[in-house]
């Protein structure tokens, strides 16, 4: 509309100036001078100004001595020179133009847009070009902010996840749609067009239910004048259903006699689907602590040791017999239950871990409403307030009194059945002790030294057995024996036995502090007696001198299986050698066999070496019981 008048205002002043040209000289001049829009007159043929009004000099902000002489290509108004050509060649053929939107450069390099007219006349017998213009620049900077902030705020409206209506509200109740933005189509899946094309699509839409329940007020607060926001189903184009929050904000038009209301639609869809799970969880979540038989606390700890309740579960009155009601109202309830032993060992302490943000469990009795005594075992876990000088805590705690009781029950039977087990070695080990002396007693009828060697060596054997026994009766556990303590006391044994003279025999214990279970140790006392049997006898004949040394290591696995432990026990003398390096799997001699088949039983190595003595190597792995000898021979792979 103003670019219209504009243009029409142009074209009147265009047709009185030239009117004026044909008039007397001194009334054009006037006219020509006093005109607030720039006038140019310049030749046809080369365009030089002959003259121009005093709008144009201020316009481009030339003198007229700088103008009059000159062309608009000398003076650089073009932006796009060919433009010169093009209105030169359209007034030459048309006689005259009118309206036309140019952009000139001024003397200070602006761009100035112009409205231009032009027709030819004749000054002074020379066809001469006479051109007004009307300065647009302002207006069309306005219609560019203007067009800008337009396509802003088409782009905000139709990227935003919302429809903003407006329409206008009757005291009859009928209404018409002024706008829909463009949003409408992913949110109620119609176009504008197609809302405002029918008043009643929108609202044929909503679910009965609440179009019976929100429009009723709905009106009545838009009537009267108040803001109102409302939420309904809507059914999509698609056929799905959607939740809408629409906000809608009133305004009284007097002169139409209706309300002006303007309104913003959002898709609240999964707003209300998580509304709705979270309430499903909450419920879940309150049955679950309405029948767990446990009570969940929130509580707060302040530094000076004091505490003020958040929340308390139901479970409270199963496990402590007061409901949370009781426990919340007075705070020392709770406290005043608990035995003061266990107020002072384990309650107290636990303030400091509350304070460091520890994860605590505390294990204390609690006097029952009932006046029962129950254990009560809970879990803390607390975290500083970031605005406050508190700790939030929360405290799980179960009964677990049957738990303590069934406790006390398994220490009191396994003590019994230590004392048990402790007897059965005590009574094992005397009735070695009695085959032992029986042996003896027999072997003192015996006048053959090899039959009456003999009866020792089985002596010895028995005695190494039922050393194990005793030294189990005098552990501390029942299920392992020390073997460093067992050497030791073997290996005293057989000296005093073979009445071995320590003043020439010297001996050496290198033994890894190692405890192995029965299977183990029992062929492990076994083949230590028959090689130091064997050493005693024969490696320091006639009081011959000489060392012997033991030695058990704990050794990493041939096979690199970390499940299994390894151990190498050397017995070595520098005494005379053996005649001939024993092959234990056609040993002749009962020792050598004996050792043969208890190395078998360890599913361990056995070697001789000789040097400057002679050593016994015995690698073997500690026994599993609870295994098969297929599966422990498949754990050393």
């Amino acid at each position: 509309m103003e670019q219209r008048i504009e243009e029409n205002t142009l074209m009147n002043e265009f047709l009185e100036v030239g009117q004026q040209f044909c008039e007397p000289s001194e009334m054009f001049t006037k006219v020509f001078r006093a005109s607030p829009d720039p006038i140019s007159i310049a030749t046809l043929a080369e365009g030089r100004y002959i003259d121009v009004n005093d709008s144009f000099l201020n316009l481009f902000g030339y003198t007229r001595q700088e103008v009059i002489g000159f062309t608009s290509v000398d003076l650089g108004f073009w932006i796009n020179p060919e433009e010169c050509d093009r209105i030169k060649h359209l007034v030459q053929t048309q006689g005259a133009i009118q309206n036309i939107e140019l952009d000139y450069h001024t003397k200070s390099n602006e761009i100035k847009t112009l409205l231009l007219s032009a027709e030819i006349i004749e000054v002074d017998g020379q066809a001469c070009i006479l051109c007004l213009g009307k300065d647009i620049t302002e207006r069309k900077h306005v219609e560019a902010t203007l067009k800008n902030s337009e396509a802003k705020l088409r782009n905000i409206l139709s990227s935003a996840g919302a429809v903003i209506a407006r329409f206008r509200l009757y005291p009859n109740r009928n209404w018409t749609y002024e706008y829909f933005s463009s949003g409408t189509e992913s949110i109620f899946g119609y176009t504008p067009e197609e809302l405002q094309a029918n008043q009643t699509l929108w609202l044929s839409r909503i679910h009965p239910q609440d179009a019976e329940t929100i429009l009723p007020k709905l009106f009545e607060d838009i009537l009267a004048g108040r803001q109102t926001k409302v939420e309904f189903r809507f059914q999509h184009k698609d056929g799905t259903w959607r939740w809408i929050s629409d906000t809608l904000a009133p305004c009284r038009d007097e002169s139409a006699d209706c309300w002006q209301v303007t309104c913003v639609e959002v898709d609240i869809t999964e707003r209300k689907r998580a509304e709705d799970a979270l309430r499903e969880s909450e419920a879940k979540l309150s049955a679950i602590l309405n029948s767990a038989i446990a009570v969940i606390v929130r509580f707060r700890v302040f530094s000076d040791r004091d505490w003020e309740y958040e929340y308390y579960s139901p479970g409270s009155e199963i496990l402590f017999g007061y409901t949370s009601e009781e426990l919340t109202a007075n705070k020392l309830l709770w406290s005043s239950r608990i035995l003061p032993e266990d107020i002072e060992s384990v309650i107290q302490p636990c303030f400091d871990d509350i304070f460091a943000e520890r994860t605590t469990e505390l294990k204390y009795r609690f006097k029952h409403k009932d006046g029962t005594l129950r254990w009560i075992c809970s879990t803390l876990f607390s975290e500083r307030s970031e605005t406050e000088d508190y700790w939030i805590v929360t405290a799980v705690g179960s009964d677990i009194t049957a738990l303590k009781q069934a406790e006390a029950y398994l220490k009191k039977s396994l003590q019994e059945k230590e004392v048990l087990l402790k007897e059965v070695h005590h009574r094992v080990k005397n009735n070695l002790q009695i085959v032992s002396s029986l042996l003896d007693l027999q072997s003192q009828s015996i006048r053959d030294p090899q039959m009456s060697e003999r009866f020792r060596d089985s002596q010895n054997r028995i005695r190494a057995m039922a050393l194990i026994h005793e030294k189990l009766y005098q552990s501390d556990t029942l299920a392992r024996v020390n073997i460093a303590d067992y050497t030791q006391s073997l290996t005293i044994y057989l000296i005093q036995t073979y009445a071995v003279n320590s003043d020439i025999i010297t001996l050496q214990t290198d033994v890894d502090s190692v405890s192995l279970t029965l299977d183990t140790a029992i062929p492990y006392g076994l083949i230590l007696n028959e090689l130091l049997s064997n050493v005693f006898k024969h490696a320091f004949p006639r009081n011959m001198g000489g060392s012997i040394w033991i030695k058990l290591k704990a050794v990493p696995p041939i096979t690199g299986n970390e499940q299994v432990d390894e151990f190498e026990l050397i017995i070595g003398n520098d005494g005379v050698p053996l005649p001939e390096i024993p092959n234990f799997s056609q040993a002749k001699t009962l020792g050598f066999q004996l050792v043969n088949a208890l190395v078998q039983q360890l599913q361990g190595q056995i070697e001789v070496e000789q040097g400057k003595g002679t050593e016994f190597k015995l690698r073997f792995a500690e026994l599993d019981s609870s295994r098969t000898p297929y599966e422990q021979d498949k754990v050393r792979g």
